[in-house]
């Protein structure tokens, strides 16, 4: 079992490319994962990043807090596997991976169709989905051709150049948690909408 906690907030793009954007620091970010220069809504681009929000007036933010139960968190069992047979203690803790995995896919997919519904709610509007593209596959960028789905191609906030530990801390009261040696007590989804619409509500 597991329990949502969700979170919104409205900043002017103004002032978030002044405070949460890292300028060209970002690529740092986006060349440690696997979409850079891959998939078509990753860098590198032939615009400006820093600049894509500009002719906006304001930034939505909306967060989703997934946060499960001690059993799924797997708590003592995953620090330390106490089980004689240590084959069926790895068979439980891939079992319940897999179930964290599909739970946050199942509530970032939920969330995104939320937000692509504000696009059409308030035209004009533009969203910063959770995460990069998975549409395809096999990204045609890989191949050296355009993308398949260019007129629904969205960009996430990191590879804008946005700091997403300020945006989730400061703008949406989430303290990120990291994987290390074991799960985090909860998984953070965050995703954004570019309106000039002042009262946007999800």
């Amino acid at each position: 079992m597991y329990q949502l906690e969700v979170f919104q907030n409205r900043t002017t793009v103004k002032e978030y490319i002044r405070d949460y954007t890292k300028g060209e620091g970002f690529l740092e970010f986006c060349e440690k994962n696997t979409g850079y220069g891959q998939i078509w809504s990753c860098p590198l681009y032939d615009f400006n990043p820093s600049a894509y929000g500009k002719k906006y007036k304001y930034l939505y933010l909306f967060g989703k807090r997934v946060i499960f139960e001690p059993a799924e968190q797997n708590d003592k069992e995953w620090k330390k596997a106490r089980a004689v047979d240590r084959e069926q203690e790895r068979a439980k803790k891939k079992e319940k991976e897999k179930y964290i995995s599909e739970v946050c896919l199942m509530e970032k997919n939920l969330l995104v169709e939320q937000i692509h519904g504000l696009e059409k709610k308030y035209p004009g509007s533009i969203t910063l989905p959770a995460g990069s593209c998975h549409v395809c596959s096999r990204c045609s960028r890989t191949e050296g051709a355009g993308c398949r789905y260019s007129d629904e191609i969205r960009f996430f906030i990191e590879s804008l150049g946005g700091s997403i530990g300020g945006t989730a801390g400061e703008l949406l009261g989430i303290e990120l948690q990291w994987m290390k040696q074991q799960p985090p007590g909860y998984y953070t989804l965050i995703e954004g909408l570019f309106s000039d619409d002042p009262s946007v509500e999800i």
